[in-house]
């Protein structure tokens, strides 16, 4: 959800996203879109299908479940490094772009003695976290995600993935 925080609300309207640990449909929608079988060959099919499911309608059952995605670090590297190039267009310019972004507006505020401008991003963090219900500790970590996501960005550019016993 934070993600969606940073795109215009025009944008967001005609977003189709859809994250695969809990995907619910009504049935006719998920036969009419050719559910599961018609995305099988993506590296991303959670936003594939979800691309595909067009006008039928989106709700968020963020408080309806939880759900841990990795077990680790490591995992968690692994797992959104294979995703992280096809959400940037799959372009290694805006992959690059998108970790400067984040470093210049979280991290290197504070980095060099700005703390006003870190306390923005703070902030905004914050507020986020509050909207959406989740965890206010979470917000204060700000300044170090994107430091912790270096090492995403740095596996997304690089060949050799593989993911479901299949090269991604």
């Amino acid at each position: 959800n934070g993600l969606f925080s940073f795109l215009p609300h025009p944008l967001l309207e005609r977003l189709r996203v859809a994250n695969g640990q809990v995907l619910a449909f009504w049935r006719e929608a998920y036969f009419a879109s050719g559910g599961h079988g018609a995305v099988r060959g993506e590296v991303l099919e959670d936003v594939a299908l979800a691309r595909r499911m067009g006008g039928y309608g989106l709700f968020l059952g963020g408080g309806l479940f939880r759900v841990r995605m990795y077990r680790g670090y490591g995992e968690a590297v692994e797992g959104f490094a294979k995703n992280f190039l096809e959400v940037h267009l799959k372009n290694p310019a805006v992959l690059l772009g998108s970790a400067f972004y984040h470093l210049a507006l979280y991290t290197l505020p504070w980095a060099f003695g700005r703390w006003e401008l870190g306390l923005m991003g703070l902030l905004e963090r914050l507020a986020v976290q509050w909207a959406l219900g989740g965890p206010l500790w979470l917000g204060l970590l700000a300044p170090l995600a994107p430091l912790l996501l270096l090492p995403v960005y740095l596996r997304a550019l690089l060949p050799g993935k593989r993911w479901k016993g299949r090269k991604v």
